[in-house]
């Protein structure tokens, strides 16, 4: 099984969980071509597992598990900044699985 792990703040990941944020974005870098580029074609994930912080106190750190529909990569524009970005935009599919810790 082939697994993209992507770490995000509360924010995204709270957006993530309560189905309102459905793509996720990485600017488009060497580090994100490696891990989501092989031959000039897009990596196809069967998960996508997104975590939130790390584990502490022997708690495990909250993570939602997702299918991947498709990656591509199109202008963004930062809202904040108002400027435009090459980003990766990864698509997140249906939630296999969603530890949220003590965030309830």
């Amino acid at each position: 099984m082939k697994i993209l792990h992507l770490n995000v703040k509360k924010k995204w990941f709270d957006q993530i969980a309560y189905g309102q944020k459905k793509i996720e974005y990485r600017e488009y870098k060497p580090y994100w071509i490696s891990r989501l580029m092989e031959n000039s074609h897009f990596i196809h994930y069967d998960e996508i597992h997104i975590k939130n912080g790390y584990s502490r106190n022997g708690k495990p750190a909250p993570i939602i598990k997702l299918t991947h529909v498709k990656t591509t990569l199109e202008r963004v524009e930062y809202p904040e900044t108002v400027e435009t970005k090459m980003c990766f935009c990864i698509y997140l599919g249906e939630i296999v699985y969603l530890l949220w810790g003590d965030a309830l």
